[in-house]
This record gives C-alpha cells, structure tokens and sequence, in this order.
C-alpha cells in the first residue's frame, strides 16, 4: 500500500469494506486500514465513488477524541483507501454483554458519545450506523470509561437532510436493531436519526436488551414502525425517572418529537447530573432503589391554573433557558423547592439569626398554605353538594362510574388542571324524556338528551341533542372492547343524531382565543371510534359564534384522520389550513389530539391507536387572527360549513378541551396517561 503500510492482519470485514491492522513504516506506529473503493470502482469516477471520496477527505478533518482518528486518505494499486488509528480494546458490545451500566459509566457513555456525533453533525456528517459494535471502550487508570466512536463507513455528509443510503441492488444499509424509523421508509434523514440510534444503544445499556427484539427482520421492522416497545422503566424501576424519559425521549418514532440536535440531548442529560438525579447510590447505604416519580405534567405556581377561571390561567410556557431542558418531563427538579412536610433548607452561609428567621417565615407561609387548602376543600365539598341537591345526575345509574364501568375514574392528580371542558361517557348524563324538567341519570341503552362536563368549578358546559329533539338524541351504550383493559361507556352516533354546546358571552371569554385567555391556543384529547364506509364524516367541530372561524376533525375512508381549520379575515376571504394523519385503524378507538400554537403558527394533529399503541403526527400551517372558539358540535347540523361530509356515525367516550397549548413534553406525558388508562397496549410516551 504505497510502500509505506505493511498489512499485518484482517481485523474484520462487514457491509461498508474490510479493515486491516499494518504497521506504518514512515512513523513507525500500527495504524487500522479500511478499503472504500477498488481501483475498478475509483475509476468509473461515478456519482458514487466521487462523493465517497469526497466524504472520506471530509472525514480526515474530523477531529474529537471521541472519534476514531482518521490519519491518512489515500490510494495504490488496488484503490482508495483510508488509514485510521489502531484502537484495540473491547467494543461496548463485548462490555455490556451479560451485565448493564452503574449510572456513572452509563454518564460517561452517554456524554462522550454525544460529544462525538455533535462533533460530526457540526461538520455536516452523520454516521447512520451507531451500534455498540461500533464503540470503543477502555477504562482508564482513574477508572473512567474512555469512549471513541468508530466505523463511519455508513456515513453520509447530510448539509441538511439526506435519503436513505442502500447499496447497489437497494438494500437498506445499517444495523436493524438500532435504524430509525425513517431509515426503513427511505425518508430523508438528518442529525435526529442518529439521536434514535443511540437511544436504542443506551436503553440497551441500562436494561441488558435491545428494545427492539424479535426472530425475524420484517418483524424487527414492524417494531420499529409501529414504536412497539416496553417502557425503559418497566425494566428498570429502580432508574430515576427523569433518566428513563430522557433516554425515550431520544427513542421517539417521530424525529419531531426527538431533541432539536444532539446539543440540546447533552445539556438535557447535564441538567440530570448537576441535580444529583445521576448520582449512584452508596453501595452500603441499603437504600431502596428509586421510586418512579408522578409524571404529572410539570405547571406554575398554586393558582396560576385555575380551571374555568382562565383569566388568571397561566400555562407553562415554553423554556427560554439556553440548556434545552425539557421541563414537563421532570428533568430538572427545581432546586430550590422545599419537600413536602419538610422544613426550611439550611444554608452554610446562613448565621443563626437568619436561619431562625427563616424557619419563622417558612411556618408563617405553612400554616398560610395549609389554611388556603382546607378554604379550597370546604368550597369543593360544598360544590359538589349543591350539584348533588340539583339531581344533575353525576354518575351513570347514580352510582358512580362502577356501575356501568370496571375502568375507576382517570385520576385527578393535575390531569385536569387548566382544562376547562370534561365530558366522559356515563357521567352527569341525562336521558331524554318525555316529561319536561325531569333530570334523573342516563343508563346503557337510554337517549341522551344533555351531557354535562367534570370539571369542578362554577358554571357547566352543556352538550345538548341539536334543537333538543328526540331523533337528534344519541345513545349511551357499554361495552368491552378487545384492545380496551375494560368495559367503557360510550356515546353512540347514528346518522342524525348530533350535539352542541355554546358558551354564553361571559364565559366565551375563557375559551380557546378568547378576551381572558393570556396565551391564545388550544389542545384537546378526543376519545373516537369513527364508523366510516364510503364516505367522511365529521367527529368533532369547534367554532366561533359569528361565524368566523371552525375547527373540524373528520374521519375519511382508508383509516384516515384530518384536521381542518378556517378563520375568516378582514377582506372577506377564508384561509383554510388542513393537515392529515393515515394508516391508523378507523374501526377501533383512537386517542386524537390538536394543538393549535398561534404563536409558532402551527397546527399538529396527533391519533393514538389502542389496536397498538402506534401513534402519527401531521403538522400544518395555522390560519391568523382566530377569534374565541365557544361553540362545540359533536357530529354535524344542517348549518355546518362542510355540507360534503356525512353526519357523523361512531362512538365517543371522552372529550377534555385545554384554553391553551401544551408543550410537547405535556402532550406526550398527558397522552401516555389517558393511553395507559383505557388501552391493553398504550404504546410508549416518546
């Protein structure tokens, strides 16, 4: 090899070429050789062989010590060539084989390696083929795990997204155990896609399995397609569970939802460990291992979401801090929050009399606290009095959600906070009936005249049959279905029959884009299973009283999903906007959710199907200038704007309405807990 490299022996050969370990006979040093093209092939100097050149001098330049180094590109009589540096040592394959991570080697692993990628994507490079075959591992003298990523032979210069690379008779080049979703589709790829990879090596790392394991190719394939997977957590309980968020987070079938860039993902990881969350327990501590923290949504302070009262709602906003921490997952705890029952946080700057002032003004707020929630308490308690004096009729049969269904109440543990709107099948129902005034609790089987909503506070949203007619009304039913963990109440649809509710002037104000309502948006969940044949219908429609604007979400024939909005402007004209989800099975129920963000201008339409688990996401365009969206139908009028769309024929279990936009990360815990909930395989949260 140009007279300078004495081949000693073949180190191992796969899909991207062999690789040689040969003495450098100029600098006398052993040094790995990798063939990238035959002197055939460097001579057709086609599309391919060029751009492989052009990469691998690329390559050359890229320098980090967490990267192989890349000494020399050159070429002989046999072809191109490259000579790296000689890592000898064990692949992180042979460290972990049999055995997981401590927490500190799994740092270690975690950061060095996210160092190298972004390294590599700074220079426009992806590997597209990180595995821990292709890690090198050596404990160093202090004890150190010392990591360099190797065996860029799959790798592309991306400058931005890039397709799928497959060989020459087309197949998909890379490792399937760990290959991103979008690899398998032939989509183009970008920096996320090595994030997934590497999500899939450290849950392996943590729990001693790939996450996606089966005995065949197309079955590993599925998996990943379909984000079948189980839960980091359910392995490993004993892990924080900000870790086991942070490693699925990076896991996420869709790229959208992954980290931005590997910067982000390593000061998310950073954030973890400055807060202690990484630290491993003592070996002689005997402590139990760690609990799994509530992975209710992260929101502000007491009273900043106080439901229906959206003049003083104050969602979480999104994170203007530099670090790229996601905060609704719990990353980050706040440092300076106290413990509930505990006192106030010694400090070793703090003399005795500012420490004894504290410890007063730390009990002056407790008993202040504790005094607010008993005031809270009584006025809850006398709420819900009143509404049970009034014969509203709280639970189907009057007996609570047992009596028609197995499936216990969501709890209440901040899944309802800030929402404004709860309707859930078999509660605070009211059958038709034929006497006037009559108000006695709906059963399975009865025609639902009104639906009352959940949420705790003055004032009700009230779902009632359009024009209060017999043949308008629909039915509550109960059933068991298959993919559901229980019985569930559920409100059946037949062509004509349809609801509306519309907000009375005052309250319009609280709703999605109104006067009160600080942060304009919205996000609601829809609990549907559409009955579509031949022809759309529309589920669900959210519009403004003047007429100006409409949400509608429709079901289409071919297992199909859409969301459309229009608001009408100043000149007269409409601006529609409509994005569209497929493939995810109409005749089972579907978890849907929309946000619409005015402030990014997007919409996002997500459908959860409870046949898997699997989940979509379509993202489009917002129109400008939404006014208060106060008026709900459940299915459609004579006067709705779609006269193309079919009545809506199906069943609906539950409809929660947010005056606000939810960050991804409480999208995605708020989604998992009503999946969790209601479905035999919720799918994962990321």
């Amino acid at each position: 090899m140009s007279g300078r490299y004495k081949i000693l022996e073949e180190l191992g050969a796969g899909g991207a070429g062999s690789v040689c370990k040969a003495y450098d006979t100029q600098l006398n040093r052993y040094v790995a050789l990798k063939r990238l093209l035959t002197k055939e092939e460097e001579q057709q100097q086609d599309t391919q062989s060029s751009g492989l050149r052009q990469e691998a001098a690329s390559l050359a330049t890229l320098q980090h010590p967490n990267i192989v180094t890349i000494y020399d590109l050159a070429s002989d009589e046999n072809g191109l060539f490259i000579v790296m540096e000689l890592l000898e040592g064990d692949t992180l394959s042979d460290l972990i084989q049999g055995s997981t991570l401590n927490l500190s080697d799994f740092y270690e692993l975690a950061t060095q390696t996210l160092e190298g990628v972004l390294s590599a994507h700074g220079q426009s490079i992806l590997h597209r083929d990180l595995k821990p075959e292709n890690m090198k591992v050596k404990r160093l003298p202090g004890g150190r795990l010392q990591i360099k990523i190797v065996d860029f032979g799959l790798a592309r210069l991306s400058y931005g997204a890039k397709k799928q690379t497959e060989d020459q008779r087309g197949h998909i080049l890379g490792s399937i155990f760990y290959m991103a979703p979008e690899q398998f589709l032939r989509r183009p790829l970008d920096g996320r896609t090595d994030l997934y990879s590497l999500g899939c090596v450290y849950y392996q790392v943590l729990t001693g399995r790939r996450p996606f394991q089966a005995a065949s190719v197309p079955e590993v394939m599925d998996l990943h397609l379909n984000h079948q997977v189980t839960l980091l957590h359910q392995y490993r309980p004993d892990l924080p569970s900000q870790l086991c968020d942070w490693v699925m987070w990076l896991m996420n079938s869709d790229p959208a939802q992954r980290p931005a860039n590997a910067q982000q993902a390593l000061e998310s990881l950073r954030g973890l460990a400055a807060a202690g969350i990484l630290a491993d327990p003592p070996a002689s501590s005997g402590a139990p291992p760690a609990r799994r923290a509530s992975s209710s949504v992260g929101r502000p302070g007491p009273g900043a979401l106080s439901p229906r009262t959206t003049s003083s709602l104050q969602p979480v906003r999104r994170s203007t801090s530099s670090t790229g921490v996601r905060p609704a997952s719990g990353l980050i705890p706040a440092r300076s929050a106290v413990p509930a029952g505990a006192g106030p946080v010694p400090l070793a700057t703090r003399d005795g009399e500012e420490a004894a002032r504290a410890s007063r003004a730390w009990n002056k707020t407790a008993v202040f606290s504790i005094a607010a929630g008993v005031v809270v308490l009584a006025a809850a308690a006398f709420y819900f009095l009143k509404r049970s004096q009034a014969g509203s009729g709280a639970t189907a049969g009057g007996s609570g959600a047992s009596a028609s269904s197995p499936l216990e109440a969501l709890p209440n543990d901040g899944f309802l906070s800030g929402s404004i709107i709860r309707w859930l099948a078999g509660e605070s129902m009211n059958p038709w009936s034929d006497v006037p005034g009559t108000a006695q609790p709906a059963k399975p089987g009865d025609l639902v005249l009104t639906w009352h909503d959940l949420v705790p506070t003055a004032g009700e949203a009230i779902l009632t049959a359009c024009g209060r007619r017999r043949p308008s009304c629909p039915v509550l039913q109960f059933e068991k279905p298959e993919e559901l963990r229980g019985g569930i109440s559920l409100l059946r649809f037949e062509s004509g029959n349809c609801m509306v509710h519309k907000a009375d002037r005052e309250r319009a104000k609280n709703y999605p884009f109104g006067d009160r309502v600080k942060d304009k948006g919205l996000t609601f969940f829809l609990l549907v299973r559409p009955r579509v044949t031949d022809a759309v219908v529309t589920c669900l429609q959210l519009l403004s009283q003047d007429g100006r604007a409409s949400l509608q979400l429709q079901a289409f024939p071919k297992n199909e999903f859409r969301v459309r909005a229009s608001v009408r402007q100043a000149d007269g004209k409409d601006i529609v906007k409509e994005c569209k989800v497929a493939g995810r099975n109409t005749k089972v129920f579907c978890l849907v959710s929309v946000r619409w963000d005015p402030e990014t201008g997007k919409i996002t339409l997500m459908v959860r199907s409870s046949a898997d688990g699997g989940k979509s996401r379509a993202d489009c365009t917002a129109p400008p200038d939404c006014p208060a969206l106060d008026e709900i139908h459940l299915s459609e009028t004579a006067a709705d704007p779609a006269p193309s769309a079919a009545p809506f024929t199906g069943d609906i279990a539950e409809f929660i309405l947010w005056p606000f936009v939810m960050t991804q990360d409480q999208h995605a815990v708020e989604a998992q807990k009503i999946a969790e909930h209601y479905f035999e395989k919720p799918g994962s949260k990321w």
